[in-house]
């Protein structure tokens, strides 16, 4: 009896163990399970993490590249090929730029740090201007291309000559009703015109902004023209060609006449060549060429014989004021058709005064930081009525500014860099057909690329025009 219970507990005590071993095997695969599970939901959720920062990474980057705007405009500096960039974007680093020469497919510059002007990498803020100097020898006939690089991998290209717009561009804005010929508005001049040995003699050596023209001038007048015709044709212009000074006058103009300049050939030495009728050679401006047009008679060289014409304050209305005008008349050449062709440019105005001044300011350029002594020459022209009493200049964003006065000329400083010469009596104003240059120094701005203006003041002792705002600058460098 005894045998069989030992038994009986020995076969217990080993069915314990198998309960206990299954229990332990369980627990043991069960937490292996949870571990590889929990491993693989673990490893799955930082996957899913991690990609998504990528894309947001990358997203993002991708907005900011997208948020870079930069205008770039190829350009001589001096002697040298380079360009200007306008960032009209998010504030960017330049890191690097190249410049190819299309005429022979060779990169001759390629810039990356300290040899660029100014060194890269090179920070551009938003709404700043700056231009590059590759240093690289301009050689007339060939075309350059313009390639930079930002820090977020954004390219930006531009070319020099600038490319014409294409016909696509061109189409859209004859559609638009501008029409094939466009101007360059700061080409409009006049020049004085002299008669001597029977000829008539135009002042080259001196144009003028014809916004503003003196009283009693016998003038001519110019601008540059571009033919931009979507059929890429030859634009060609004839003597009906006119450019007209339409007097404001609002109570009617009655009898006040309507000054008409034509069409004329000018030497290069600023002898009118067409001075008889049908002495007119017809001007031919191919499709993409810039040329410079002269208006100054009063007769249709088709119809009469070149005269004069004088500007007058006595006709004046309104103080003078001018609504310019051209017609272009001629045809359009293409290789397909030949049509007559004509057009109406009313683009710009000009102001009849019996007080006109000019002016220079040298120099043009000034280095950050540092102080610059400048030379203002105001010359009070012939055709004014009055003498000139009083100049100011606005250099406010110059620092430390101080001036000296010409003899018999007093200045002083009003706000900070405004600048005011007066003469001490009436007989050392400047007078009709002098000059008389002021001196100033200031520092300039620590900012590089920018243009800082500075407004000009000039006072007559009398007259209906008494007061010439203008403006002169300095570029930062």
């Amino acid at each position: 009896m005894s045998l069989k219970l030992s038994q009986l507990f020995r076969n217990i005590r080993n069915n314990n163990r198998k309960a206990t071993s299954s229990i332990i095997g369980g627990i043991i695969i069960l937490g292996m399970m949870l571990s590889v599970g929990y491993g693989y939901f673990m490893f799955v959720t930082q996957s899913e993490q991690t990609a998504i920062n990528n894309a947001l990474h990358s997203n993002l980057m991708l907005d900011q590249q997208n948020s870079e705007h930069m205008i770039v405009i190829g350009q001589l500096v001096g002697p040298a090929v380079g360009f200007k960039v306008t960032n009209m974007g998010v504030t960017s680093t330049i890191v690097s730029y190249f410049v190819s020469d299309l005429s022979t497919g060779q990169i001759d510059k390629f810039n990356t740090g300290g040899s660029s002007s100014p060194p890269l990498p090179y920070t551009i803020e938003q709404g700043q201007t700056i231009v590059f100097n590759s240093g690289m020898p301009f050689t007339s006939g060939h075309s350059y291309v313009m390639k930079l690089l930002t820090a977020r991998g954004s390219t930006f290209v531009a070319t020099y000559p600038p490319q014409q717009l294409n016909t696509k561009a061109i189409s859209s804005l004859v559609a638009e009703g501008i029409g094939s010929i466009s101007m360059v508005f700061s080409s409009y001049n006049f020049y004085s015109i002299t008669s001597s040995g029977g000829k008539y003699i135009v002042g080259l050596s001196r144009p003028h902004s014809a916004a503003l023209l003196p009283n009693g001038i016998t003038p001519a007048f110019s601008l540059m023209i571009t033919n931009n015709d979507p059929g890429v044709g030859t634009i060609v212009i004839d003597t009906h060609t006119d450019l007209w000074l339409y007097n404001v006058c609002p109570n009617g103009c009655g009898t006040v006449p309507l000054f008409t300049f034509y069409a004329v050939n000018v030497a290069p030495n600023g002898t009118i060549t067409s001075t008889t009728q049908g002495s007119f050679s017809e001007i031919s401006i191919p499709y993409g060429e810039t040329q410079t047009v002269f208006f100054a008679s009063a007769n249709d060289l088709s119809t009469g014989n070149f005269q004069t014409i004088t500007l007058s304050t006595s006709h004046n209305v309104a103080l003078g004021e001018y609504d310019v005008f051209i017609i272009v008349s001629g045809s359009d050449s293409t290789s397909t058709n030949s049509v007559l062709y004509s057009q109406n440019l009313p683009f710009a105005g000009s102001f009849l005064a019996d007080n006109v001044a000019w002016y220079s300011e040298t120099p043009v350029t000034c280095t950050h930081s540092s102080p610059t002594t400048f030379s203002l020459t105001i010359n009070n022209s012939f055709f004014s009525s009055y003498s000139i009493q009083s100049v100011s200049i606005n250099a406010e964003a110059f620092n430390f500014v101080t001036a000296t006065s010409p003899q018999f000329w007093s200045d002083s400083l009003g706000p900070p860099g405004v600048i005011t010469w007066t003469s001490q009596s009436t007989g050392h104003n400047i007078t009709p057909g002098s000059s008389l240059t002021f001196s100033w120094t200031g520092t300039a701005p620590s900012s590089v690329g920018t243009q800082s203006i500075f407004l000009i003041t000039i006072q007559w002792n009398g007259g209906t025009i008494s007061m010439q705002q203008s403006a002169s600058g300095c570029y930062v460098s």
